[in-house]
């Protein structure tokens, strides 16, 4: 092969070299920032004040872009807590969290960009310390009847000392209250004792009223026979006022079935002797 033909094909090989680099640069320097995501772009490890947004960016290809997720978050755990009087309460909570957009850059540099150590490391420690420091200011029994003010506490709560971390608790879902058997016990007792004395009472207040209708009638039926003999009082009075001898005799005649008695006198009944 001639000096020439060779210094050729070592051109070509050259230029292929230089193209595959250029292209693999070309690929490093381009990156692509999805939906709901930002980037923190890094050079040799050092962050710089730029944060990209979503969609296609070109760069330094010896930069790294670090792509962190401002998607809400969600993570449970169990809790545990003694109530102001001393009882031990359990539950589940759900929080729904998600990273400040206004503050992703001290996020990256001050605390991670790594969801696992974000979780389990800031936001689970923190669900704990909210829900011990609220449930400390009720009682058990209080928890049960309250649990919407509870819960709106512990996210208050924990909402500042997430803002602290550059986070933002979005929304939180505390589950059912669970206590000791001996407690659970000590409620279902207070529970039937006063269903028994809302029973009782009701059924006093329906004796009440049953024995208010029984007097009212009772009222009534003497005021009747009040009303009644009164009217026979005053009846009998008029009678006896308009009653007169010829009225006696006139009533006599008007019942008088025609028959005539036998008498040893001679004297008829009903005839009075006309002087």
């Amino acid at each position: 092969m001639k000096t020439s033909e060779l210094e050729i094909d070592k051109k070509k090989v050259f230029g292929a070299i230089v193209i595959v680099i250029g292209f693999l640069l070309l690929i490093n320097s381009c990156s692509r920032i999805d939906s709901g995501e930002v980037g923190v772009i890094t050079t040799f490890g050092k962050p710089s004040e730029e944060v990209l947004n979503s969609g296609l960016h070109f760069l330094n290809p010896l930069s790294t872009v670090n792509k962190i997720d401002l998607k809400i978050r969600t993570v449970k755990t169990a809790s545990e807590a003694a109530s102001s009087d001393l009882q031990s309460v359990h539950t589940d909570i759900v929080l729904n969290y998600k990273v400040d957009y206004k503050n992703v850059m001290f996020l990256f540099t001050k605390v991670s960009k790594d969801e696992r150590y974000i979780e389990e490391s800031i936001v689970v420690p923190f669900i704990n310390e909210a829900f011990k420091a609220v449930v400390a200011h009720f009682t058990a029994e209080s928890l049960i009847n309250k649990r919407d003010e509870v819960s709106h506490q512990i996210q208050v709560l924990l909402n500042e000392k997430l803002n602290s971390s550059y986070l933002d608790a979005v929304s939180i879902s505390v589950t059912s209250f669970k206590f000791s058997e001996s407690f659970n016990t000590a409620i279902e007792k207070k529970v039937t004792a006063q269903q028994e004395v809302l029973t009782t009472q009701n059924n006093l207040a329906r004796q009440k009223i049953e024995n208010e209708i029984t007097l009212t009638k009772a009222q009534t039926e003497s005021q009747s026979i009040v009303l009644k003999a009164e009217a026979d009082a005053k009846a009998m009075n008029l009678k006896r006022l308009t009653l007169t001898s010829e009225l006696i005799q006139l009533n006599a005649i008007e019942k008088w079935n025609g028959v005539l008695p036998v008498y040893s006198s001679n004297s008829l009944p009903f005839i009075k002797e006309i002087k």
